[in-house]
């Protein structure tokens, strides 16, 4: 049990311990494609979302500027379709680069975009002092059988301030379409950011620290790029938890078992949802 604040983020993804984006993976595709994936590895990363490679470009914008510089290429400003050989020859040489390393390719509207997604962080006051009191991407490790966990949120602090009364505090950067989305929860629950906290505040319980807040710093990807600071409480939280617990126990049987099915047995069944009204059907 500690708490690790030198582990790379390459490091912590090939870790063999549970962190909260391999218990996603494991509830959604099953125990088949987590043995594969992250055991025995012979399967590769899925398929990643252009909407994916965006936020984990714009974190490392954000967070690690001077690695963005190293590791990403921005698209010329002035490339275009204009009819000279040279100019030709640089857009096929762009198309070129954009199907070969996808992730690494940032146009130059995205570019401008992660500008003013970022000067709208900056404006926020709140947003800003949490943090410059908080530690960068710390690594909380924790000893659990059969199989170790781990849990990085962006920002942590275990001082707290006066705006959380000296409560320890989580900060985790998202970009979203909507703020709506994530100030009603809905987009919190989709994306099991509730989860994901409640995964942290779990390993810091283990090492000593019961008594967290889980924030986040968001901010759209599209104008006015509004930003703001969300809490999620400790009803949501709580839901959150349980669904860790479950998966973990779930997987927890797999490895003790060796059992990693790919058949969901039975009939599943499913009825009308709470949200469905019979108009939208």
């Amino acid at each position: 049990m500690t708490i690790d604040w030198n582990i790379g983020i390459g490091a912590y993804h090939e870790s063999d311990r549970v962190s909260h984006s391999k218990l996603r993976d494991f509830a959604e595709f099953g125990p088949a494609y987590y043995l594969a994936r992250y055991l025995t590895k012979t399967v590769g990363r899925r398929p990643r979302t252009p909407a994916m490679f965006f936020g984990d470009q714009f974190e490392e914008f954000v967070q690690r500027p001077a690695s963005f510089k190293q590791r990403y290429e921005i698209e010329p400003e002035d490339l275009d379709l204009r009819k000279t050989k040279e100019d030709k020859c640089r857009v096929e040489h762009w198309k070129a680069m954009y199907k070969e390393r996808p992730g690494d390719i940032i146009t130059m509207d995205n570019y401008r975009s992660m500008e003013a997604m970022l000067g709208a962080l900056r404006e926020h006051e709140l947003g800003t002092k949490l943090v410059a009191a908080s530690v960068e991407q710390p690594t909380i490790l924790v000893d659990h059988e059969p199989f170790g966990l781990q849990a990085r949120p962006d920002w942590l602090c275990l001082e707290g301030v006066p705006e959380t009364n000296g409560v320890p505090f989580s900060l985790d950067l998202k970009t979203c379409e909507s703020l709506t989305d994530l100030m009603n929860a809905r987009s919190i629950v989709r994306y099991g950011y509730h989860s994901q906290a409640a995964m942290v505040q779990r390993c810091l319980a283990v090492n000593g620290f019961e008594e967290c807040r889980s924030f986040l710093f968001a901010v759209e990807k599209t104008y006015p790029h509004r930003a703001a600071v969300i809490e999620i409480e400790q009803d949501l939280l709580a839901v959150g938890d349980e669904w860790v617990q479950r998966r973990l126990g779930e997987l927890a049987r797999c490895y003790l078992e060796r059992k990693w099915e790919r058949v969901i047995q039975g009939i599943t069944k499913v009825g009308k949802p709470s949200w469905l009204s019979t108009d939208a059907a």
